[in-house]
């Protein structure tokens, strides 16, 4: 009933445009003219905003660590032979995830490309890097977890840094699950198999 009477909204809209600005006019036609389209063209049109999605984050997640990279570094401190793994090593740690990140960027950015282009090499890349990103989002917690309770400090902290390292995974795996269902779904994967228009 609620999407009935927005379409009569719309339509009265567009039926006194004298009432209302040019862009709530435009706004209005063009939304009639989705919803007029069925729900087929409603799906390509989340495919496309999706994949276009996709590629923006990717072009972000390559150009940000090749800046960060390449940008002059001060010289690495020397770390307590006491400290944990994770501090010894930040060094490393930070370039390779660097690297890291510009791998599963160039897959999304690739990803979103193809899907728009409607290449079933498309929803793929993207479900690989965002799998990827998953797996590393569990692997960077639990390696949270593990430094944060071998740090030796007060068990309060450790305990509180545990839970922030599990309601972090969870919120970031819940938040790549969902576009990993969608692309990974049979519809968008025929929808990409068809040739483009």
């Amino acid at each position: 009933m609620r999407n009935h009477q927005a379409t009569e909204a719309l339509q009265s809209i567009v039926a006194e445009p004298q009432l209302y600005s040019p862009a709530t006019v435009a706004r209005a036609s063009c939304e009639l003219a989705l919803r007029g389209q069925g729900e087929e063209a409603l799906f390509e049109r989340k495919v496309r905003i999706s994949a276009t999605a996709a590629l923006v984050v990717g072009a972000f997640c390559v150009v940000w660590p090749a800046i960060i990279l390449l940008m002059p570094l001060p010289p690495p401190q020397a770390a307590s032979p006491n400290a944990p793994f994770m501090f010894r090593h930040f060094d490393a740690i930070f370039k390779y995830l660097g690297l890291f990140q510009a791998v599963l960027g160039a897959l999304l950015l690739f990803g979103g490309i193809f899907t728009r282009k409607r290449q079933p090499l498309g929803p793929t890349l993207v479900v690989a890097a965002l799998a990827l990103a998953l797996a590393y989002d569990i692997v960077f917690s639990v390696g949270f977890i593990v430094t944060a309770t071998g740090f030796g400090g007060p068990a309060f902290f450790a305990a509180f840094f545990c839970l922030m390292a599990l309601a972090n995974a969870s919120l970031f795996g819940f938040l790549l699950w969902l576009p990993i269902r969608f692309f990974a779904s049979p519809r968008v994967r025929t929808y990409c198999r068809l040739s483009a228009v």
